[in-house]
């Protein structure tokens, strides 16, 4: 399908976390990708989270091949936790719900609702950074996400099993409100969050799509395949600290563009 784009929509929230508004979603646009203007005011934001924690962060916005777009997210909010500390909690009693949005054409929005994707997993205290991706070849989404698995020891296969125990899951769906059970996806020694998607394909003899894997490198974790068109690729904490390995995530919010 062809789709005439003339912007780049900027979805973020401001990680300053100051003001009850500044964890909630921001619009801003682009006629080049280069040069930003943001659609609203700091305290102004264009989409507004007041259930579950009362915050959000970590957007992430995709265009349904069906027609419309979604904003999935993490339902956080440091200022309401009384700031980053030993003592916050964010990541053992947080929200295991990923916050949600639709939209027909990026003006008209649905209420936000909460989808619970992490309960079943043993202990779970969180659910961020989550991401969407669009599987042609069985008509859904995969949606994933970061999840720390606070039990000690678990023959759950959900539990941890290496090291840090923030791990990387994923679930299905069709609709971004039906989501099928969570499946670890990525279990490494060191924290996995922040983790991205993308299709990566060559053809083989037979003309068939062929995933292709990309060596680990200084700053990236291994990639990791998803199925027959998807690999992913995670930040280590190294590169968290300093330069990410996804150029569009910064280091105080993780954000996302559409073309419009």
């Amino acid at each position: 399908m062809s789709i005439d784009t003339q912007a780049y929509l900027f979805v973020h929230f401001i990680g300053e976390e100051r003001n009850p508004t500044d964890e909630q979603l921001y619009f801003a646009l682009s006629r080049d990708g280069v040069h930003w203007r943001d659609l609203r005011p700091a305290g102004s934001p264009a989409l507004t989270w007041l259930g579950g924690e009362k915050g959000v962060r970590d957007p992430h916005i995709v265009r349904d091949p069906r027609g419309g777009f979604h904003i999935v997210a993490t339902d956080l909010s440091i200022y309401y936790r009384g700031g980053w500390g030993p003592n916050d909690g964010a990541t053992t009693n947080g929200s295991t719900g990923l916050v949600i949005w639709d939209s027909p054409d990026l003006v008209h929005w649905s209420e936000p609702r909460l989808v619970d994707v992490a309960s079943k997993i043993p202990d779970a205290g969180m659910a961020w950074a989550p991401e969407a991706n669009w599987d042609p070849d069985r008509g859904q989404w995969i949606v994933f996400w970061s999840t720390k698995s606070n039990a000690e020891s678990s023959a759950d296969p959900l539990a941890n099993e290496l090291g840090d125990p923030t791990n990387v899951y994923y679930a299905t769906t069709v609709d971004f409100r039906v989501f099928s059970d969570p499946v670890k996806w990525i279990d490494r020694k060191n924290v996995i969050i922040d983790s991205t998607m993308r299709p990566r394909t060559r053809k083989s003899p037979s003309n068939a799509p062929v995933t292709r894997m990309r060596r680990p490198t200084r700053r990236c974790a291994p990639t990791t395949r998803m199925s027959g068109r998807m690999w992913a690729r995670s930040p280590t904490s190294s590169a968290m600290a300093g330069i990410p390995c996804t150029t569009w995530k910064g280091r105080n919010c993780s954000v996302t563009t559409t073309k419009t």
